[in-house]
């Protein structure tokens, strides 16, 4: 590929439409919630598609990733985000206050103290997105990536509340003057904002996003052609398998399976028998890593987590047919607080197997591990054995 990104205009435009409820089928205005597999693309959709498209529109847009620093509270990143944004947008006040460093500046005489926002003693996330609506007169998109991030704290999810908030108080009769794009890497984990009355967004509904297809292999094979006239006439649908195995994960496939099938190949034939052949090996090393973790497990965390993954998002740890379960497993009774310990052991295993929601859900961490337990399970392969 000539460059890292591949575009996709078209998807973008769907959803702006979406977004800007000019789809009457859609209910994407009253907010978006976009699900796709870690690595398959969705951030760069996010950051290079969708955000510029909605700026060429006229709208202010507020880009926050909850990933890149899992350990500060959400309300914390949004609100450095906001910061960033108000003296983006608030013309020379909000210069002059970037150049001077000041924390506080003045805008349609409100007192803005940047480093308070959603504090106590701070102006809340809807009077500082009223503010820069109203100074800007446009409408303003938060996008939020990984949005399952704030399910985890008490913190996070009042900033979800005080998103949903702002975004009713800030609706007109001219439509929606705040509109919120969420995304996450796991849809089960998405879900719990909108799955029940108790929830932030109950009544929204998560989207797919889609991963980039077969027109990301073919215009990848193009570019192969292109800069390696050896490779002319090279078999795009194998690489579309290739790729398929791979999970969709263009960074991935391109340095790790691309590339070393370059290094080694002086045709077309031979580089697409490597594509083939290192695919099908890295697949097989990926479960057979996943399988070693397990394998690694007490036999109790090893219950809980194959009742987990049968279980999904009707996991229930400690009631009555979950004892039952580890009880059957394990060939002797099992209590509550024995369960306890081992699903403790499972979230703070490194890497961590399970993820726990403030509301007390559960869920797998990698999503990727359910694929494997799918895999196994479907070829009769379950238990796993230890590989020699």
């Amino acid at each position: 590929m000539s460059s890292q990104h591949f575009p996709r205009p078209a998807l973008a435009k769907q959803i702006a439409d979406d977004l800007m409820g000019k789809n009457p089928w859609s209910d994407g205005a009253n907010g978006m919630f976009l699900t796709a597999p870690r690595r398959t693309g969705k951030s760069d959709f996010l950051r290079l598609d969708l955000l510029p498209l909605l700026e060429k529109q006229g709208l202010v847009v507020v880009y926050v990733d909850l990933w890149a620093d899992k350990n500060r509270p959400s309300m914390a990143v949004i609100a450095e985000k906001l910061d960033e944004a108000v003296k983006k947008t608030l013309g020379m006040v909000g210069k002059a206050a970037q150049a001077s460093g000041l924390d506080s500046i003045n805008v349609l005489g409100v007192k803005i103290d940047t480093s308070k926002i959603g504090k106590v003693d701070g102006l809340t996330l809807h009077r500082v997105l009223e503010l820069i609506h109203q100074q800007t007169g446009k409408k303003i998109v938060l996008m939020i990536d990984e949005a399952q991030h704030a399910l985890t704290s008490e913190d996070g999810d009042m900033t979800l509340s005080a998103l949903k908030s702002a975004r009713e108080q800030m609706r007109t009769k001219d439509g929606n003057n705040l509109m919120l794009v969420l995304s996450g890497s796991h849809r089960d984990k998405l879900m719990q904002m909108l799955n029940t009355a108790a929830t932030p967004f109950w009544g929204s509904k998560v989207q797919p996003l889609p991963t980039l297809g077969k027109p990301y292999v073919q215009s990848l094979a193009a570019d192969l052609q292109r800069d390696h006239p050896q490779l002319l006439g090279l078999d795009a649908n194998v690489m579309w398998e290739a790729f398929e195995q791979c999970g969709e994960r263009p960074q991935f496939f391109k340095r790790d399976i691309v590339g070393a099938a370059l290094a080694s190949s002086q045709d077309a034939a031979a580089f697409t028998a490597a594509v083939k052949t290192l695919a099908k090996l890295q697949r097989e090393r990926d479960r057979d890593g996943m399988t070693q973790i397990y394998l690694a497990l007490a036999p109790l965390e090893q219950a809980l987590l194959t009742h987990l993954m049968e279980m999904e998002a009707q996991f229930k740890p400690f009631n009555a047919a979950a004892l039952a379960f580890y009880s059957q497993h394990m060939g002797e009774k099992v209590t509550a607080a024995q369960a306890q310990k081992a699903l403790g052991n499972l979230r703070e295993n490194d890497p961590p197997l399970v993820w726990k929601s403030l509301r007390g859900d559960y869920s797998l961490y990698d999503q990727e591990m359910a694929g494997w337990y799918a895999y196994l399970k479907g070829g009769h392969n379950w238990p796993p054995k230890r590989l020699s």
